[in-house]
């Protein structure tokens, strides 16, 4: 039985606790912007009282009861008023309103409510300045651009969890509701560390992002080259557009914070800038020393299109990559980086996907009837792609073009409107087929008598039979001194590492010296195949099959030789063809058969190219 004495005792500890929160709160505060008193040190404060607690808080006629708030709330905190932050990519279920704690946040934040819109006013209409959007402090009713709240944590997505019971981040309880709210990560009473967050955002061994790993668990994100960078970088995440205050620190300490704004950010996903323009924030040659210019990759005449605005998102997923439109079609940064897995080093030899394309998404063709020049018959997503050309084939594929295939930019710049469009490297690279280039499986001629190679693959071992290639070991950068690699630019067309080209001339008037003829030693196909025995003057240590009964090589054979290319026999496409030896003849399909002289070819036996068995060459 309760007594009156036991009671007392009750009542009189639980008001000393109060007293003691009151005074610890109000000594936290006082130091603050949220001291809104005649002590506080801030050029908005306008009242005359010496009250801390009381422009929050009140013993008596509270609104709501807990925790005794004595702010005038907003009428409303639903949509349209209020406009919650939505992303394609999440599992989270998109709240109805505000609620719990976060509503009494918002009734100073919003910009809506006088900062002395009290319940219980100290003096009545006396503090009628409200937060200003110039302020820092803004939040608005926008909320589209700042983490969400009053949300439950989607248990299904393994990427985001509850925080540690231990740890200073904490879920709200709002009936029967676990929520996500502004106390979550920022304490009122403590500016400690600014602004006003629970925990340090940097441990002990100068790791950033610590608060929002509390939640959030990107795959890789521990050992990606974003998370350990030691280089310096400076900023000021709280006034990204003015930088009133930029900070120096390593790229490990910002963490998050290098690429991420919660309050103010790009909209999804919450970035600081908008989609690659985040990336040349640091990558941009200039900002931090020794990080690649990969924004002046993207100022040479052949890049990979990133022009395409506010499609891509994160986490897209294989019904995201099927018959993509064209005004759909995007080349954004991180489809093909994903920046919380990537890695430091330099490309190694196929099939393995390079470290900078860590983590990275992709789709696995497969082929199940066997047939050679075949689509194929189903995919499969990879989260976290194992190699190179499975990042590709997203947009490169028969399953990203459907039944009409995009134009291929760099042939529209050479050859205008009617240019040819891409091919489906799924079907180029079909492993059955006669001939392939080693990308998505073996050699179609492992052990061809025909055929010599000259230069290595990146971890220096000779090209051959055997090797297997990257499609960036032919696609990438025209400097092969720069330690940017991959395929973001190129003077070349096709983003090529180095000319290949047919004889003609373009719209344009340019006329191009076929790869093959004389004076192209430099160009792609010599980079794998020995230029001096395809196209040699007559050495007889250098002759392919094709040759004459003295021992000459009829590719150079006469003046007439020496101005055919490659692709006056061989298909312009050199991915994969359906013959033998990449062999085309006139009437072939464009862009396969662009640039053939063959009128005719025999039908070789398996293993056996054609060269010199009654190939005729002219039309």
């Amino acid at each position: 039985m309760i007594t009156r004495k036991t009671a007392f005792v009750v009542g009189f500890t639980l008001v000393c606790t109060v007293l003691v929160f009151s005074v610890q709160a109000a000594a936290g505060v006082a130091e603050t912007k949220h001291n809104l008193s005649a002590s506080g040190k801030f050029s908005y404060k306008t009242e005359t009282t010496d009250q801390i607690c009381i422009f929050c808080h009140t013993p008596h006629n509270a609104n709501p009861g807990t925790p005794l708030w004595n702010h005038v709330l907003a009428e409303s905190y639903q949509e349209p008023e209020y406009l919650f932050y939505s992303s394609p990519s999440s599992k989270a279920k998109r709240p109805s309103e505000i609620m719990g704690s976060s509503r009494l946040c918002l009734s100073c934040h919003d910009g809506t409510i006088a900062l002395g819109a009290l319940i219980n006013p100290v003096q009545s209409g006396t503090y009628t300045v409200k937060t200003s959007s110039a302020s820092l402090a803004y939040i608005g009713y926008d909320l589209s651009d700042d983490h969400p709240i009053s949300i439950e944590i989607p248990l299904e997505n393994p990427e985001v969890h509850k925080p540690d019971p231990a740890s200073p981040v904490k879920l709200e309880r709002v009936g029967d509701q676990e929520l996500v709210q502004c106390t979550s990560c920022h304490d009122p009473h403590d500016n400690t560390y600014e602004p006003f967050l629970v925990m340090d955002q940097v441990d002990g061994s100068g790791r950033g992002g610590q608060l929002c790993i509390q939640c959030h668990a990107k795959s890789g994100w521990q050992d990606s080259a974003h998370a350990i960078s030691e280089k310096l970088y400076t900023y000021d995440p709280v006034d990204p557009i003015n930088q009133t205050n930029p900070q120096t620190k390593t790229i490990a300490q910002w963490g998050c914070q290098a690429c991420h704004d919660n309050h103010g950010g790009i909209h999804v996903p919450l970035m600081n800038e908008m989609e690659e323009e985040n990336c040349f924030r640091c990558h941009d040659g200039e900002a931090i020393a020794g990080v690649p210019d990969i924004r002046g990759e993207f100022s040479k005449t052949y890049t990979h299109p990133i022009e395409v605005r506010g499609v891509h998102f994160p986490n897209e997923s294989l019904q995201d990559y099927l018959n993509v439109p064209l005004d759909k079609r995007h080349a954004e940064c991180a489809d093909c980086h994903e920046p919380h897995g990537v890695k430091q080093g330099e490309h190694r030899a196929g099939p393995d996907v390079p470290d900078s394309m860590f983590g990275t998404s992709g789709l696995e063709p497969i082929w199940s009837n066997g047939g050679t020049w075949s689509l194929p018959d189903s995919w499969v997503l990879v989260e976290d792609a194992e190699y190179e050309y499975q990042i590709c084939l997203k947009c490169h594929s028969s399953y990203s073009y459907g039944d009409d295939p995009p134009p291929s930019p760099s042939r529209v710049d050479e050859e205008g409107a009617e240019a040819a469009k891409q091919t489906p490297i799924d079907r180029d690279f079909n492993p059955a087929n006669p001939a392939t280039h080693a990308v998505m499986g073996p050699s179609s001629n492992p052990k061809s008598a025909y055929g010599k190679f000259t230069g290595v693959d990146r971890d220096g071992n000779p090209w051959g039979w055997e090797s297997t290639l990257l499609c960036s070991d032919c696609h990438g950068n025209d400097d092969p001194k720069n330690p940017i690699q991959g395929p973001h630019g190129s003077e070349n067309i096709f983003i090529l590492v180095a000319p290949y080209q047919r004889d003609y001339t373009n719209v344009w008037g340019r006329k191009r010296n076929a790869t093959g003829a004389e004076g192209t030693k430099d160009h792609l196909c010599f980079r794998c195949h020995d230029y001096e025995f395809y196209a040699s003057a007559g050495d007889p240590n250098y002759i392919s099959a094709f040759s004459g009964s003295r021992g000459t090589n009829y590719h150079v054979y006469n003046n007439k030789h020496k101005r055919a290319g490659c692709q006056a026999c061989h298909s312009a496409v050199p991915h994969g063809w359906h013959r033998q030896g990449f062999l085309v003849k006139i009437g072939d399909p464009s862009p396969y058969g662009d640039g053939a002289k063959n009128r005719d070819l025999p039908v070789a036996a398996p293993g056996d190219y054609p060269c010199g068995k009654n190939i005729i060459c002219h039309p």
